[in-house]
């Protein structure tokens, strides 16, 4: 690999764990979507981890709420090389006052 360090930030339109990254108040049968086993292959390839994750192993924070599916998804995510997820000393899910979702 030619790059030391990477960082990937963003919206992945998908959780990891539908235990931690998700909730509903609703009651669903409906399979979750999680990331395809090919994304962890590469974050492996790349050495990247999910840094958010790392730091808060059993925490439930999320990022999206959907009013038309009544329910709270972690899917925007920061993915760091371990060298620099070693820096971060803390990390948290804030509130963004600015977004409003309109579904």
């Amino acid at each position: 690999m030619d790059y030391e360090n990477i960082c990937v930030v963003g919206d992945f339109n998908a959780i990891i764990d539908t235990k931690l990254d998700y909730k509903s108040s609703k009651e669903s049968k409906k399979v979750r979507r999680t990331l395809p086993v090919t994304f962890f292959k590469m974050t492996e390839e790349i050495c990247t981890q999910d840094t958010w994750r790392e730091i808060n192993p059993e925490k439930n924070q999320y990022t999206l709420y959907s009013s038309r599916h009544q329910s709270w998804s972690r899917i925007y995510m920061i993915w760091m090389s371990l060298e620099l997820s070693t820096n971060v000393e803390e990390i948290e899910i804030e509130m963004n006052m600015w977004l409003i979702i309109i579904q």
